[in-house]
């Protein structure tokens, strides 16, 4: 799997927050907080259909806040 560098701090913070409200109160309401950020849809649909596929980063920093 190839990974890539986030360049954009803001949307990174935006989709781990996301991440983190996926796991709390569901998929739905954290599609609309990163959607509101408009973060770009590929991306939102990658973090939250396909977990696998997230950066080790988003996994370790989002669950470090519950």
């Amino acid at each position: 799997m190839q990974t890539h560098e986030r360049t954009n701090v803001a949307m990174a913070a935006v989709v781990k927050r996301g991440i983190l409200i996926d796991s709390v109160i569901g998929a739905v309401f954290a599609w609309a907080h990163m959607a509101a950020a408009e973060v770009p849809q590929p991306v939102i649909l990658r973090v939250l259909a396909d977990p696998v596929r997230r950066r080790p980063t988003d996994l370790t920093d989002s669950y470090q806040h519950v």
